[in-house]
């Protein structure tokens, strides 16, 4: 192949990248339109209430009506629930589905680095990298999430620009001295990157694989220290702009500035010092650890925990050992891997942020940017790996088949789009009993998702939840749950509270009710419940009062 072109033409990739990014921008809402309105749990349970709260200061008037979700940072839904309020929900779904589909120039713009380090020509390489772009970017989770609050696709476009920009660093640093360029580009990719982690922390992989480039791959302006150092104060800059303010509150009432998670480590007395993770998909053994991507598919879900084929993870995996045995037993692949620092940097990004996500997490929705990334990596591997042209075009063509194949066949199911209802006026189409529950404080127990219906209810109603997935973890009883400075919070505004009592919980959870009230002096009247019926999960509210003195 012939050497790598430079991107010194980047100014004349501008148009390219502005047509798609309108064009991406386009399809995204049409997709999102026709995919219909969030109805993700986690839209019922926070990514709605937790904006009302913080601008309407129901933090403490309130108590983790959203379960230990009631402690996300609010920052990234508060444009969705703004736009609602002011245009309707249509209009903050096709704006959030537009800031997605801004993931495809990025992509488009790493594959035109990508066939330009293999050194394909530059009218081919911008041919060639559009439909790859596409290919990468219309991946079964972004069918899924297209113009919904879960932060995965959202987030996602911060981490692909990171990346982008870095490896456009990396293309403009020549031999010489640092130019201004791609120091500035360094920067800015680093600012990205912290961006993406403050306003979701599970993008935290994708920050620590970009540090892992600039000190494995180097090819940086200043040498690897001193670009490590930029990179990561800039990323430090950016994850204070998204996330300081938030953390600063957290601490300041928790002691704990990432509270509820990693409270083994800031001891907050508010709960017990545990971690709180999702073991849910976590392997289970070192056979299953080894060779997750085969395994997981058959169980993992994307979002609600739904079951859905996606071939990306396996096949970027295999391409990653296919890299592997070329390096080791080719001397043709190793000197066209050292000839540039593109291809490289790609594939320490995915295999580092892959190692930290699967340590960490296992969530598959988590790794959206590895999904959208593995069609370009998978080009970039065979490009390397194989070192002449037609058959690198062939075994790239070859792996992306599949690629298209089980997208298409995810479109084609009934839920490609993952949990959604029909469009509403109102939203929630909530119809709320008969019930004069102004002034009045609903205790919530069980554990289903309600708070999307709080910013629809009389402003001086306190909804305090005294059973949640902060509650449960690590403990073995009710009194054990609540031996600490929240049980405490709990009790002296329940004991305190001189109005109306009113329970809240799930179909099938009775079972916690009494119990739940007991511990709190509180009894329920079961003759008075009536159901809450809505666009989201059905609810049940019965009166109760507090039980008699013994």
């Amino acid at each position: 192949m012939r050497p790598a072109a430079g991107a010194a033409g980047f100014s004349g990739l501008v148009p390219w990248i502005l047509i798609v990014a309108l064009a991406g921008s386009a399809a995204f809402a049409a997709l999102a339109y026709v995919a219909g309105q969030d109805g993700n749990w986690d839209f019922y349970n926070y990514h709605y209430y937790n904006p009302y709260a913080y601008l309407n200061d129901r933090f403490w008037f309130d108590i983790q009506p959203a379960q230990r979700q009631s402690n996300i940072t609010p920052f990234p839904d508060l444009p969705f629930y703004w736009l609602t309020e002011k245009f309707g929900v249509v209009t903050a779904s096709l704006a959030y589905a537009v800031v997605q589909s801004w993931q495809l120039p990025a992509i488009f713009l790493i594959a035109v680095l990508v066939f330009a380090a293999l050194g394909v020509r530059r009218r081919t390489a911008l041919i060639a990298a559009l439909p790859l772009a596409v290919i990468a970017t219309f991946s079964p989770l972004n069918l899924q999430l297209a113009g919904t609050t879960t932060g995965d696709s959202l987030t996602a476009t911060f981490v692909m620009w990171a990346l982008a920009v870095f490896l456009l660093a990396q293309s403009r640093h020549g031999s010489d001295r640092p130019t201004p360029t791609s120091i500035a580009l360094l920067a800015v990719a680093g600012a990205l990157a912290g961006i993406a982690v403050g306003l979701k922390l599970t993008n935290g992989p994708y920050a620590v694989a970009l540090a892992a480039c600039v000190l494995a791959v180097g090819h940086v302006p200043g040498g690897r220290i001193r670009a490590l150092s930029l990179f990561g104060l800039a990323g430090l800059a950016g994850f204070l702009l998204a996330y300081g303010y938030w953390g600063w509150f957290l601490y300041d009432e928790f002691q704990n500035p990432l509270f509820p998670t990693f409270n083994h480590v800031f001891h907050s007395e508010f709960m017990k010092p545990v971690q709180l993770n999702d073991e849910t998909f976590k392997a289970t053994t070192l056979a299953r650890t080894v060779f997750y991507p085969f395994f997981y598919n058959a169980y993992t879900g994307a979002i609600n925990y739904q079951q859905f084929l996606d071939l990306r993870i396996p096949l970027l995996y295999g391409g990653s050992v296919f890299a592997a045995l070329a390096l080791l037993f080719s001397g043709g692949a190793r000197a066209r891997l050292r000839a540039g620092p593109i291809v490289p940097s790609l594939l320490v990004f995915a295999v580092v942020s892959y190692l930290v996500w699967i340590y960490l997490f296992s969530i598959t929705r988590y790794l959206l940017v590895l999904e959208v990334l593995t069609p370009v990596a998978l080009v970039a591997i065979c490009g390397f790996a194989i070192g002449r042209k037609w058959p690198t075009i062939a075994l790239s063509a070859l792996a992306l088949v599949p690629l298209v194949l089980s997208s298409a066949q995810h479109a084609q199911r009934g839920n490609a789009f993952g949990y959604r209802t029909p469009w509403a006026d109102t939203v929630f189409e909530i119809e709320f009993p008969d019930l004069a529950i102004d002034g009045s404080m609903v205790l919530v127990t069980g554990g289903q998702a309600m708070a999307f219906l709080i910013p629809f209810l009389p402003e001086d109603t306190r909804f305090v939840r005294i059973d949640s997935n902060l509650n449960y973890v690590g403990y073995e009883s009710i009194e054990a749950r609540y031996d600490n400075r929240m049980g405490a919070r709990l009790r002296n505004e329940i004991a305190a509270h001189d109005g109306d009592f009113f329970v809240m919980f799930g179909p099938g959870e009775e079972r916690y009710v009494g119990p739940d009230l007991a511990y709190f002096g509180i009894v329920h009247d079961a003759e008075s419940c009536q159901a809450i019926r809505s666009k989201g999960p059905e609810l049940i509210i019965c009166r109760a009062y507090r039980a008699p003195s013994s």
